[in-house]
């Protein structure tokens, strides 16, 4: 009878033990998954912090994000960068490049110069006034004799100025052709009276 009951304790001890060991096991076996987060700022149509169970790319964050706005520059962008670390990433705005017309204080009308950096409806008034009393201006240095320019607005407008005497290119065309013309006239007159002196007055 004590045997009997023996082997019912260590069957039932032996029968625990396994249990237990079957439930260590499964519990190793359960994976954690990292979350990544990722700070998208800049310009897209939807900026703010995004939260990927995987690595992703960057385009398919961007895409997240509602896509790149108009301004944003991708030249010095990778879109294929795998993103597997937690991180914020900024869209840069594309560089505006300065465009600004060459004005010919010459002739520019008021308009024209209240185009240039610095020069509002008074200083307009003043560069007209002094061409008009003074002459056209012979260097673009020579604004600086307006009062009220100086070299603080010169340096603002110097690169967007011109002193050309002539209005523009048509016209420097025509003031080439017309003094290449009455040089090419004075040769040929001059051709004529060494004929008539060689051939007429001259010949034996």
């Amino acid at each position: 009878m004590k045997a009997h009951l023996l082997i019912i304790i260590l069957f039932l001890l032996a029968g625990c033990k396994k249990q237990d060991y079957d439930i260590d096991i499964n519990s190793d076996q359960e994976e954690v998954k990292e979350i990544i987060y990722v700070e998208l700022k800049g310009k897209v149509s939807f900026p703010g912090i995004y939260e990927l169970d995987q690595p992703k790319y960057l385009y398919e964050i961007v895409d997240m994000a509602g896509g790149l706005l108009d301004t944003a520059d991708t030249k010095n962008l990778n879109l294929v960068q795998l993103i597997n670390i937690s991180c914020s990433i900024t869209i840069p705005e594309k560089v505006q490049e300065d465009t600004h017309a060459i004005i010919n204080i010459n002739y520019a009308s008021l308009d024209q110069l209240m185009t240039l950096p610095g020069i509002g409806k008074v200083y307009a008034e003043k560069i007209i006034e002094y061409r008009n009393t003074i002459g056209l201006f012979l260097t673009i240095d020579q604004i600086k004799e307006i009062p009220g320019i100086k070299d603080n607005v010169f340096n603002q407008i110097k690169d967007f100025i011109t002193v050309w005497w002539v209005k523009n290119k048509f016209s420097f065309y025509c003031y080439i052709h017309s003094i290449t013309c009455y040089f090419n006239k004075t040769l040929l007159f001059g051709y004529y009276i060494s004929f008539i002196l060689d051939n007429i007055v001259f010949k034996k």
